[in-house]
């Protein structure tokens, strides 16, 4: 099974390429813990890396409350990794 909320890949869409960031729901609500944010982060870095447009579908139900304090901190983790995304002139 599923060891966390977040799915990513890499590929091309309309022939360009795209780092795609999926967040599933069905996995504790697709709430964001430690795992998540370092794959978001992760992704975005290989979008810019690969100079990819990111694409991120979102379907959460927020922080994961059994992380406690760590899981809030991943909101801050994903607001930089969009920073860079955006910095670097691609798409998000």
């Amino acid at each position: 099974g599923d060891q966390d909320a977040l799915i990513a890949g890499v590929g091309l869409l309309g022939g360009l390429p795209v780092v795609v960031a999926a967040l599933n729901f069905a996995f504790m609500g697709g709430s964001m813990g430690q795992a998540m944010g370092a794959g978001l982060l992760a992704a975005a870095r290989k979008a810019v890396d690969e100079k990819a447009a990111f694409v991120v579908i979102p379907s959460s139900g927020g922080a994961r409350m059994q992380e406690g304090i760590l899981s809030l901190m991943q909101m801050a983790r994903t607001t930089i990794a969009v920073d860079e995304v955006k910095e670097a002139g691609l798409p998000y």
